[in-house]
């Protein structure tokens, strides 16, 4: 075997190691963010908002204001994750800001979580999921209300 041989065996074997160690792992990385899903859990003095690599937390007496929209203005993200119909991260949406959006699915409803000038918008695939979350938010921003 000559020197020139050698030298691209070795390069092969440098190309395959890369691929492994390298590749491989952002590929798993991509694949378990695109298949994660959101969850929101509501404890006693804050929510919790995570999907994948993202994650949110906000004091729950900070929500001003809970609703379902069909729809959600164009938004151009700041950083995160935007792999198609899911984003999620720190997005400027139309006329709200700066604010974060948890999305995975182009199409409503979409659930906003306004807190002051702070805001999430959070949808689903699961249409029920999403209506589940907003119950579930109601039922709180009622507690705190009642709790002034």
């Amino acid at each position: 075997m000559n020197y020139n041989s050698k030298l691209t065996t070795l390069s092969k074997i440098m190309i395959i190691v890369v691929i492994v160690v390298v590749v491989t792992p952002v590929s798993i990385l991509l694949f378990e963010e695109r298949m994660a899903k959101t969850n929101l859990n509501i404890l006693d003095n804050e929510i919790e908002i995570k999907a994948g690599l993202a994650d949110r937390y906000y004091k729950s007496n900070a929500i001003t204001d809970v609703y379902l929209k069909d729809t959600i203005p164009k938004f151009n993200k700041i950083n995160g994750v935007d792999m198609g119909n899911i984003n999620r991260g720190k997005f400027n949406v139309q006329g709200l800001g700066e604010g974060f959006l948890f999305l995975e699915s182009s199409k409503g409803p979409y659930l906003y979580i306004i807190m002051g000038k702070d805001f999430v918008i959070i949808n689903d695939k699961d249409e029920q999921k999403i209506k589940h979350f907003y119950t579930e938010l109601l039922k709180y921003k009622k507690k705190l209300i009642y709790n002034y």
